[in-house]
Order: C-alpha cells, then structure tokens, then sequence
C-alpha cells in the first residue's frame, strides 16, 4: 500500500564552505563518525568529562553553529530544557549582522551516522534510527504512536514502517522539547517529515509550525 506520509525529496550536498544563514530554511547535515573528527578544545569542561560519542558530536555541532555565527566554537553557551534538549543560553556576538536570532538546533546519532538540523526559523527536531529487528514492535507501536501513524504501520508491518513512524514520532516531540514518553496529541501544531537519509536507515524532520524549505548537506572533513 502506498506511504499516505510524506517523505522530503532528499538530495545530500558535499558542502564546500558554510551555507546562508538558514532563515526559512531547515540545513539537514548528514556526518559519517567513521570520519569526522572530534575537537576536543571546543568543548566545555564538563563537555570533556561526557563519554566519547558525546564529545564526538557536540564538538561537531558547536563547530556548526561557530560557523553560522562567525564566532569561536567553544565561545558559545548551552542550557538544557526540561527534557535535556539542549539551546543556546544566549545570542552570540554577530559580525556583521547583530540582528539575527538565535538559531534553533537537534542532533541525533545512530551507528555511525549523525544528522544534525540547523534552523532560524522554529523548534526544530530530528531523528534517525538503524534499521533493525525490534521485540514487541506492535506493543510499543500501540503505546507511543499517534493513531494515524498506528494505523498506517498495521496495514503493512515492517521494520522500514515502524522505524519511519518511530523517527517521526521522537522528531515531533524533540521539536516540542518533549521525552518519547510525553503524551503526544494529534492536534500539536507540528509539522514531520521523513527524509531518505542512507539505505539500512530511517530519519524524520520535525518544525513548529509550516515546514520551511529543507536543504541536505554532507559534510565533508577538512
């Protein structure tokens, strides 16, 4: 049966040098870890006690946004939400334009990919999964998925649908600053979509609000 769920029209760009800033638009980065690096003199004090996929990625997302900002990446300051969701503590100092907001940003990891989502636009939320064998897929299916996304899974059960459901499910409540075991109600005013992000994998996008126009970065070590 056919998909009734959108799935973004997805094409990777190798990034040579940093994109616009991403007003309207969501940048999507997609990070093989076999090959980024981990910048260990970007990160906080606390940030170097974190295990190593930790330190991998955050010191990938603060060379990110140093880049976006123009500004040093260890120069910039994260708080945490309630639900660990991590946000800029507060503007950085821009060059040459003082006037831009903060950007809004989700990372998620799963073997040895990475996505990161880059907007000025609204909360954002990304999600990406490995396709893989799960034990009582229906049960957790019934407990966490919206209906719509429920119904769709049971009318054909895969692991290529649960995991899109799955993605799609965690992108919505990370853009809401919210834990998997949050209620989720349909009518959040939430927009998802699933993104091809590399064959064995599923990943969703998730925006407050309308869907911005998404562009698809690799990147690419220096």
């Amino acid at each position: 049966m056919k998909n009734r769920f959108q799935t973004a029209r997805t094409h990777w760009v190798p990034a040579a040098g940093m994109p616009e800033w991403p007003q309207g638009e969501v940048h999507l980065w997609r990070i093989d870890l076999r090959t980024a690096p981990t910048n260990t003199s970007v990160l906080s004090s606390d940030e170097q006690a974190r295990p190593a996929h930790f330190q991998q990625t955050r010191s990938l997302l603060r060379t990110l946004l140093g880049h976006y900002y123009s500004q040093p990446p260890q120069s910039l300051h994260f708080d945490y939400g309630t639900s660990g969701k991590p946000f800029l503590s507060s503007p950085p100092l821009l060059s040459p334009q003082p006037t831009r907001e903060i950007l809004h940003f989700n990372l998620s990891h799963a073997d040895e990919m990475a996505l990161i989502a880059i907007t000025a636009s609204a909360e954002v939320g990304v999600d990406v999964e490995r396709l893989r064998s799960v034990g009582h897929a229906q049960k957790i299916a019934r407990r966490f998925f919206t209906a719509k996304d429920l119904s769709w899974l049971e009318e054909e059960p895969s692991e290529e649908r649960f995991f899109q459901a799955w993605t799609r499910t965690e992108a919505r409540l990370k853009a809401r600053g919210r834990g998997v075991f949050a209620a989720l109600s349909e009518a959040a005013p939430v927009s998802v979509l699933n993104i091809d992000a590399q064959v064995g994998y599923a990943a969703a996008v998730a925006v407050h609000g309308e869907m911005p126009i998404l562009r698809f970065w690799e990147w690419k070590p220096e």
